[in-house]
């Protein structure tokens, strides 16, 4: 086991397997990693491109992967979330406006049909009392819509 340093074979970093004697030998003698008989008989670890350790260390890495995928997406999710919540509260604050435009414009045609009809009174009265009157109230009107 060399675990000084990292030694990449098979796109693997093998510096933690037990069977590597060096940098690039190992003890393995088949793919299904048996062990040599004879201690001394090395073969090439990139012969083996799928040994045992080589297939857990990509298994590790894709792992790992998923794990900050996962992550990545959990902060996405959230921000996305933080925006939809931030919009809500924006639709809610623009529809209680809507509702406070809808009541003033109701008002605001009640009065004007109520001035209307003091005017069409008072052109039907052409009395100057009267006209004085209804003017008078017209104004009352208007200044009660403020």
């Amino acid at each position: 086991m060399l675990e000084d340093k990292q030694i990449i074979i098979d796109g693997c970093d093998v510096s933690g397997c037990n069977e590597l004697v060096n940098e690039c030998d190992c003890y393995l003698t088949e793919e299904h990693d048996y062990r040599s008989e004879t201690p001394y008989t090395y073969n090439k670890c990139s012969e083996f491109p799928n040994c045992h350790y080589k297939n857990w260390k990509r298994k590790e890495q894709e792992c790992d992967m998923w794990k900050n995928l996962t992550v990545d997406n959990g902060a996405v999710a959230l921000k996305y979330q933080q925006q939809l919540d931030q919009l809500k509260a924006t639709n809610e604050d623009l529809l209680s406006i809507q509702y406070k435009l809808a009541d003033n414009n109701k008002r605001l045609r009640q009065t004007l049909d109520e001035i209307k009809e003091i005017a069409d009174l008072s052109i039907t009265h052409f009395d100057i009392d009267y006209l004085k009157q209804a003017i008078n109230e017209i104004l009352q009107k208007i200044r009660g819509v403020r």
